[in-house]
């Protein structure tokens, strides 16, 4: 009995007979199999000494790897890493057979695939590597199984386009710059030097640069005819101090931008908060100074649902959280809010905005003349979900709440325009008023607070950023199935002055 017998025969990938209507190369390959059969003896695996004809513009059976972000990505960079990488396997393996088994890959120990699940670990873990020469060599060995996989993807593109396309689209290029950044924001000058190595100063311009040769500006889309607007073509981790300002100006005119795709880590994310002003510190109830030392981003406040050991990682779970603006119950709210989407539920957690100065334009003359001298007081002692807050007893009568009292109408600090300034409609008071004159007051400004068409629904998407002015809008979130997971990191801007 004849062991079987194999031919291999190098081709474009999809095209095991080259050409189509190429009879006489599949004729031969079709006799070199036979005569391989026929033997009594020798190789069970034998090469074909000739490789399948060049297709023009191949396009193989097997798609090229999208980079294009997916809207339900899973938060796991151990999850997103190994199934990129697996991905590109094909790919890889097409491009090293094409230059006769020849390829960069191999100055690691271990391969690309085991050292980027055990990087993917360590982002996931926010834990810097310690090891900066594994670092280097492992990084460097999955850069070129990157690059050898994309140049052999059909295509005719220069190793500038493929340079570019690495850096800005795919999860790998995103997780190098995510440790650059933290080993680059480190007040340790070895860190600081490996960052360079593993993202030099080119790298940084392919990533925040645009793919084709055009000059790079900031892409920014109203969302609404007065408010809210979309900040394309920015990465916050990457960000010179002239975006910054053009961002901020947008800030300012539109009051809510969105920033999507934005793969940042919570220091990346506390250092470009801190650009808008001093961080307002996350809630640690009694945590002593000295605990709260250790805590590498102690201005990063956790908000989520999600359960660990029984308790929650964060605040302000699943339940809806009605119209407000930001603390407005303490003397000095804080003008900015930062928040970051990391894991999304499937639907609900919905978050609206309402523009107050749309909201002002609209009230009828008499009723602004009317709260032009009047003030509100803010519930301090409930949070957005209606809850009582730790160190507060319940009461009755709005005019017993504890707050602090601002206008009604609030000019900006910065802009001058005059805002509805509301806060939480729960326990509200209008101090002078007696309690049905104040309950009546504040249901008619109400009316005009959320008007459909100054209100915008944002929808999340993992790493969608959102900014917004506690100044000009108030917000709102719906709530979610309580099985469902979100996690959401958010950084608070305290004003730079105290208010007059």
């Amino acid at each position: 009995m004849q062991p079987p017998r194999a031919l291999w025969v190098p081709f474009p990938l999809g095209r095991p007979l080259g050409k189509a209507d190429d009879a006489p190369f599949q004729q031969s390959v079709i006799q070199a199999a036979l005569n391989l059969l026929h033997r009594q003896t020798g190789p069970v695996l034998e090469d074909y000494p000739h490789d399948a004809p060049a297709i023009d513009n191949e396009t193989p059976a097997t798609c090229p790897v999208s980079f294009a972000t997916k809207t339900s990505e899973p938060a796991s960079w151990k999850t997103r890493l190994s199934r990129e990488i697996g991905e590109l396997a094909p790919w890889y393996e097409l491009g090293r057979r094409r230059r006769g088994g020849r390829s960069l890959v191999g100055i690691a120990d271990a391969s690309p695939q085991q050292n980027i699940q055990l990087l993917g670990e360590q982002l996931d873990n926010q834990a810097l590597p310690t090891d900066f020469v594994w670092l280097k060599r492992a990084v460097e060995d999955i850069k070129a199984y990157y690059f050898e996989a994309m140049t052999a993807q059909p295509g005719d593109y220069d190793r500038e386009t493929i340079h570019k396309q690495f850096w800005r689209d795919t999860q790998f290029g995103a997780a190098v710059l995510s440790l650059y950044r933290q080993l680059q924001n480190s007040d340790d000058d070895r860190q600081k030097m490996i960052a360079r190595i593993l993202a030099p100063r080119e790298a940084i311009g392919a990533a925040t640069g645009p793919l084709k040769e055009k000059k790079n500006m900031m892409d920014i889309q109203p969302l609404t005819e007065t408010f809210a607007a979309d900040i394309c073509g920015i990465d916050v981790g990457l960000i010179s101090d002239q975006d910054f300002d053009q961002l901020y100006d947008a800030w300012l005119q539109y009051g809510v931008l969105r920033l999507r795709d934005q793969r940042i880590e919570e220091d990346s994310l506390q250092a470009f908060s801190a650009k808008f002003g001093p961080l307002e510190e996350a809630p640690f109830g009694r945590m002593s100074e000295r605990d709260k030392a250790k805590i590498k981003n102690r201005y990063v406040t956790q908000l989520s649902n999600i359960l660990v050991d029984g308790k929650p990682i964060g605040g302000l779970g699943n339940a809806e959280a009605t119209w407000h603006s930001d603390m407005t119950y303490v003397d000095t709210p804080p003008p900015a809010s930062i928040l970051l989407g990391i894991e999304i539920p499937e639907s609900g957690g919905d978050t609206c905005f309402a523009d107050q100065c749309a909201a002002y334009d609209a009230l009828p003359q008499p009723l602004r003349t009317r709260i032009t001298d009047l003030t509100i007081k803010h519930n301090a002692a409930h949070t957005s979900i209606g809850t009582l807050r730790p160190g507060y007893e319940a009461f009755g009568d709005p005019r017993e709440a504890p707050g602090a009292v601002h206008p009604i109408v609030r000019l900006h600090d910065e802009t001058g325009r005059p805002a509805l300034y509301l806060g939480r409609r729960e326990w509200a008071y209008v101090p002078g008023l007696s309690l049905d004159d104040s309950e009546a007051l504040l249901n008619e400004l109400w009316e005009y607070a959320v008007l459909p068409g100054q209100v915008w629904r944002q929808t999340w998407q993992p790493f969608d950023l959102i900014i917004w002015d506690n100044r000009r809008v108030l917000h709102r979130r719906d709530d979610f199935d309580p099985q469902s997971r979100r996690l959401m990191k958010r950084c608070q801007v305290l004003s730079k002055t105290p208010e007059d």
